[in-house]
């Protein structure tokens, strides 16, 4: 009898065990971007709508959050130049400087994958 109990106990714990996994599709849990978002001939034009929609309302205007503007193409190149190069950081939360937006949830894959595409063409202006 306690064989029995044994047995179905142990056979239990397996369909139970066993029921809690599933497989994931990779493809669903992580769309590929790249499909839908082009990284192709970007210029300040196509990335300054990001910057405006995301950091501009911080760092932008007169006086702009720590001092960081991104209101224009000279200001944000700024941040893309020698040691001060941290825009691309910031957007990506790498570790390598402050995240960005600050306390706004990080910024979509496809509009990254913009700024970090113009960024290494040699940040073209137009």
């Amino acid at each position: 009898m306690m064989k029995t109990f044994v047995n179905i106990s142990l056979i239990a714990l397996a369909i139970v065990s066993f029921s809690g996994c599933y497989y994931d599709v990779e493809e669903e849990l992580y769309p590929d971007n790249k499909a839908t978002c082009d990284t192709t001939a970007l210029n300040f034009a196509s990335v300054k709508p990001i910057l405006d929609s995301k950091c501009t309302g911080c760092h932008g205007g007169a006086s702009p959050s720590a001092g960081i503007k991104l209101d224009t193409y000279t200001d944000t190149k700024a941040y893309l130049d020698g040691a001060a190069a941290t825009l691309v950081s910031s957007v990506k939360r790498d570790g390598n400087a402050s995240n960005m937006p600050q306390g706004q949830p990080k910024l979509e894959a496809c509009d990254i994958s913009k700024i970090s595409a113009w960024v290494v063409a040699g940040y073209p202006e137009n």
